[in-house]
């Protein structure tokens, strides 16, 4: 994902907001139809967007300034080397195969 957000072709479609403690999607259709099928191998938003929450990313839905971005205490533009602290979620709801 910082791949992503860092690369120039995609400046109209996903960025950072420009505190660079999150980040959001510009162009939902684009990201879809571009972005989804080559770096995830789908074009279902949906899907992301529970991949990303299984990730810890938080959804900002209070109106404001980064309204419908996505935060993760480490996930920090400048910083991947953070990335590599987070884990994935494990949702209780689920049965895990015995």
């Amino acid at each position: 994902l910082h791949m992503i957000l860092r690369t120039p072709e995609y400046a109209r479609i996903i960025g950072w907001r420009t505190h660079g403690r999150a980040w959001y999607v510009i162009d939902k259709a684009r990201f879809v139809s571009i972005v989804l099928p080559t770096h995830f191998n789908h074009g279902n938003f949906e899907s992301f967007n529970r991949s990303v929450n299984g990730w810890g990313f938080k959804r900002l839905i209070r109106e404001g300034p980064d309204h419908k971005s996505y935060y993760h205490e480490l996930f920090l533009r400048g910083r991947p080397d953070l990335t590599s602290a987070m884990t994935r979620l494990i949702n209780p709801g689920k049965r895990l195969p015995k």
